[in-house]
């Protein structure tokens, strides 16, 4: 007889090991993804924090006296020129898009102790407290 090709047995032996390493594989992929989103979802809410402060900085004004806080929204810190526009690009629903209406609430904290269990929504400068919130927080004008 002319053997050519597989035998039935060989070509379920191999089915069942790419079977066995896509299960092994396909989680720790979702994994990596997922705390890579995670990881970007931190550093973009930095980014918002930090281009706000640059924007209080920019015109002292702005900044709240001794025990007061002032809110600005990411449409104000772009139109200054201060955050890229592409942050509120919300392609393919980004979980961490930042929508132009959300807002920052810039609080003066002098003379108070600094929270140490900040979320990744908040931020220190200084006496200066930064706390990001959803356009569809009650704190956004």
């Amino acid at each position: 007889m002319n053997k050519k090709g597989f035998t039935l047995v060989e070509l379920i032996v191999v089915i069942v090991i790419v079977a066995l390493i896509a299960l092994i594989s396909v989680p720790a992929v979702i994994n990596i993804i997922r705390d890579a989103r995670e990881r970007r979802e931190s550093v973009d809410a930095d980014v918002v924090l930090n281009a706000a402060y640059d924007f209080m900085l920019k015109d002292r004004s702005r900044l709240p006296a001794s025990g007061s806080s002032v809110t600005i929204t990411i449409i104000d810190i772009q139109n200054a020129g201060i955050l890229r526009e592409d942050i509120t690009d919300c392609r393919d629903d980004a979980p961490n898009c930042f929508n132009r209406d959300d807002c920052i609430r810039v609080t003066n904290h002098q003379g108070q102790s600094a929270e140490t269990n900040l979320k990744p929504s908040e931020q220190y400068f200084g006496t200066y407290f930064f706390e990001y919130f959803e356009h569809t927080s009650s704190v956004c004008p």
